[in-house]
Parts: structure tokens; C-alpha cells; sequence
């Protein structure tokens, strides 16, 4: 089957022998929606960069991941690119010479902040926040928190005026003993202003993502119950003087977590999966809250089919309409990609779509909507993983273009997903064949859409 990433293939000229790079551009007049403007690949030897996180303002692109040198050590890497492709610049995050990983990105017209967490020389890993230059790349600070006992991790990242809101989790004083992390930092030097922390029952709660509405923090991730399973944890806090104002623990009868969070004016939008009973299996959920007062305000719970395992990854909320995705079983042991859109005010399904690639399992993990596009991105299996980007109608839901990258024959994922003027940019990681499991020595990977 002929498909756009088998142009891009065949059209790659270039390769940089220091930075193992390979760029392509394709002239403007050849574009169509959904086509390919630029490529890139990044390649470490015997080693691996796989990055998540796209962001982008000001007509720059940034990308952030994990990498892993061919020694084992684990950093930060951070490559910024101006909209048209060409490199800015490229830092790399090591504290201590041990693990580092990113897991959130805020990209401001000055500032790039990332937030995740980082070895120490004892090997403690505590929460980390990092502001860099967003022009030239300098670091200008790093905070980090130790809650002094292990593993501690910022998973979510806000920013309103001068103030950084960040949410995750702390280490308590036994193994799996875990409470609800959520700081605000300063902006302009990273001095913590407030914490606290959340403990339902001794057990491990942790906030998976935050945003800000209307001077509020709102934070959502899971609180351990007394039975030992999961509740669906919402909080909300005082921006400025970091008073929980509410706190919503929502249990559909067996477990519930919270993935992921977007906001629109007064309203706050989370997504993840909910299962009712020990019998039954997780659906996917969507659940809509008031940022000011914590009350619900509507709720979707859904069966892809199978009743298996069903979840909802990421979420944005534009024009109207909130659009979730993530993945639906329709036979045991094989997801498809799966996207509901609903309106904002009512939460009144307005259309769900899916997409198989071959039969097997895909998975759609994060979702941009841009002018009148829903835009996802994720990975989808035909004999071996395949990087799948696929655009909707926002009103209608129609598929109005799709690219199924298999770079030669390799586990290929598509990861993040960001837009900025016409283009659309979807990172991710590449793997030619032959060179070990999924996820190891795999190649950064960065291709922009025409929208």
C-alpha cells in the first residue's frame, strides 16, 4: 500500500555524519493537506532518543525526550527548531550522571519549562522543573524537590503569569506508599512558593496532569481507597495561596484514574477510564467540573465493544468541543485507535471514530485540535508498529487524512502532537529494522503536516 512516508523515504538526500540528522523539505506548491513539510531524524549510536512532548510559540518548535547513550545513562534532551525546520538548538539535561526523564512541556514566547524528574548522586530521584532561554537554549534555572524517602516526580505542568503550577507525586516513608504532589514555583527564578500534599488512605495517590481555570490549580490523577483500589481524584487549589478549595474522589463502583485534563473558561475536562464492578472491565470516561466550585457538570462513560480494556490518554478543548482519545478494545487483545468529540456546555456526544490499522493493536496517545481539525497521534501494529497520525472534521468527525509511517520495517510510534500556523508537528521515535526491541535504539523523530 503506497503511503506518504514512503515518499518521504525514497526523497531523503542528506545525512549529517556528526548529528546523524536527516532533514527533508518539500516545495510549497506541492503541499495538500495532510502532506509532509519537513523530516526529521535524530540518531544516537547504540543508544536511543524517543521524544514525547511538542510544544511551540513564537515560530519556534520545541521537542523533548528521554536519551539513552549506548553507556546506559538516561538524560534530558531538548531540541528547538524554527517552524520551517531548521535547527535553533539542542541542550541536553544530566544532573548528577544518573536517570533524568521528562514528562510535561510549556513553551512560552521567552521560556521553555520542563518538568519530570532527576537523579541525585545517592540516586534519589526527585521532582524536577527546568526553565530554559526559549531564543538561545540557556539553562537559566533547575529546582527540584526531595520528599525524603524515594521517588518523587512532577507529571503535569501549568503556567499563569508568573506563577509555574506543577502536580505529581511524592514518596512516603514505606514502598508503595505514595501522596498527591502540587507546587507552584516562580517563574522568574524558580523559588518554591507554596506545596502540598494529598493522602487518601495510606496508599499511593499521585496527580497525573494539571491545568489552570479562573486563578484556580486544578489537578487530576487517582487517591488509593480503603478496599485497595483506585478512585478518580479531582482537586482544585487557590493559585496564589495554595488552599485546597475542593476535592472530588469519584468511585464507579470498582476503580477510576484520571489521565489527563484540559481547560475551557470556568470548565475543566478530565479523561482516563472507569471500571464499575470486579467483573466488568475499565471503559473510557469523561467527566466535566466547574473549576470554581468542584461540582460536576456532565459525565460519559463508554464501552468500545469487547468489554475489555478501554482508555482515554489525552484531551483538548476548542471552539465548542472537547476531543478525548486513546484506545478501544474490539476483540481481546487488540485496541483501535479511538476519539469521542463532545460539546463543551452539555457534554452531548457529537461524534466517536476509530481506525484500525490492520487488525491489531493501535493506539492513539494525544490529540491537537487546530482551526477546524482534530488531530491524533499514536501507533498502530501490521506486523510490526507503524507511526499513525490521523486528522477529523472537528463538527463531523470525517477522516480527512491519515499517515501510516513505517520507516523500514522498524517499531515506529508517534508520540506528541502540537500545531503552529498552517503546519502540524508530531514527534515521536523510528526504528530501522533489526536493531532490537521496541524502544531501543530507536531514532527522535520529527514530521510537520500541512494542515
Amino acid at each position: 500500500m503506497s503511503r506518504k512516508g514512503d515518499d518521504v523515504r525514497s526523497r531523503l538526500a542528506l545525512a549529517f555524519a556528526l548529528m546523524g540528522l536527516f532533514s527533508l523539505a518539500i516545495p510549497a506548491a506541492a503541499l495538500t493537506p495532510g502532506s509532509v513539510v519537513w523530516h526529521d531524524e535524530i540518531h544516537i549510536a547504540n543508544g536511543h532518543y524517543g521524544p514525547d512532548l511538542v510544544e511551540g510559540a513564537a515560530g519556534r518548535i520545541v521537542m523533548v525526550g528521554s536519551q539513552v547513550t549506548a553507556a546506559g545513562d538516561q538524560d534530558i534532551r531538548i531540541r528547538t527548531y524554527s517552524a520551517t525546520g531548521s535547527l535553533l538548538w539542542d541542550t541536553t539535561f544530566d544532573r548528577a550522571g544518573g536517570y533524568e526523564f521528562a514528562t510535561d512541556l510549556v513553551v512560552t514566547p521567552k521560556h521553555v519549562l520542563v518538568v519530570g524528574g532527576a537523579q541525585d548522586a545517592s540516586a534519589d530521584v526527585d521532582a524536577l522543573v527546568l526553565k530554559y532561554d526559549a531564543k538561545t537554549g540557556s539553562l537559566l534555572w533547575a529546582s527540584w524537590w526531595d520528599g525524603g524517602y524515594g521517588e518523587d516526580a512532577h507529571l503535569g505542568v501549568a503556567v499563569s503569569g508568573n506563577a509555574i503550577a506543577v502536580a505529581g507525586q511524592t514518596a512516603r516513608s514505606t514502598a508503595f506508599d505514595f501522596d498527591g504532589l502540587v507546587q507552584v514555583y516562580k517563574l522568574t527564578d524558580g523559588s518554591l512558593i507554596w506545596s502540598t500534599t494529598y493522602d487518601a488512605t495510606g496508599g499511593w495517590d499521585n496527580f497525573n496532569d494539571v491545568t489552570i481555570a479562573t486563578g484556580r490549580i486544578v489537578a487530576v490523577g487517582q487517591a488509593s481507597g480503603t478496599d485497595g483500589r483506585y478512585d478518580l481524584l479531582v482537586a482544585g487549589y487557590d493559585l496564589k495561596a495554595g488552599t485546597q478549595l475542593w476535592l472530588h474522589a469519584y468511585d464507579p463502583g470498582y476503580s477510576a484514574r484520571g489521565l489527563a485534563v484540559a481547560a475551557s473558561g470556568s470548565s475543566v475536562f478530565a479523561v482516563g477510564d472507569e471500571t464499575a464492578s470486579s467483573t466488568s472491565s475499565a471503559d473510557v470516561m469523561v467527566r466535566a467540573y466547574d473549576a470554581k466550585t468542584g461540582n460536576l457538570v456532565w459525565s460519559d462513560a463508554r464501552d468500545y465493544g469487547f468489554g475489555f480494556y478501554d482508555s482515554l490518554y489525552d484531551v483538548d478543548v476548542s471552539a465548542g468541543v472537547v476531543v478525548a482519545t486513546g484506545e478501544g478494545r474490539s476483540t481481546f487483545g487488540s485496541p483501535d485507535l479511538w476519539t469521542l468529540a463532545y460539546d463543551v456546555a452539555t457534554g452531548t456526544p457529537l461524534w466517536a471514530t476509530s481506525y484500525d490499522v490492520a487488525g491489531a493493536t493501535d493506539q492513539a496517545r494525544a490529540v491537537e485540535i487546530t482551526d477546524s481539525l482534530a488531530v491524533i497521534a499514536g501507533a498502530g501494529y501490521d506486523g510490526d508498529h507503524e507511526w499513525v497520525v490521523q486528522a477529523y472534521d472537528l463538527a463531523t468527525g470525517a477522516i480527512m487524512w491519515t499517515d501510516v509511517h513505517d520507516r523500514s520495517g522498524g517499531s515506529d510510534s508517534a508520540n506528541g502532537i502540537t500545531s503552529l500556523g498552517s503546519s502540524i508537528f508530531v514527534v515521536g521515535s523510528t526504528q530501522e529494522a533489526g536493531t532490537g526491541f521496541p524502544g531501543t535504539h530507536s531514532d527522535a523523530t520529527i514530521r510537520t503536516y500541512q494542515r
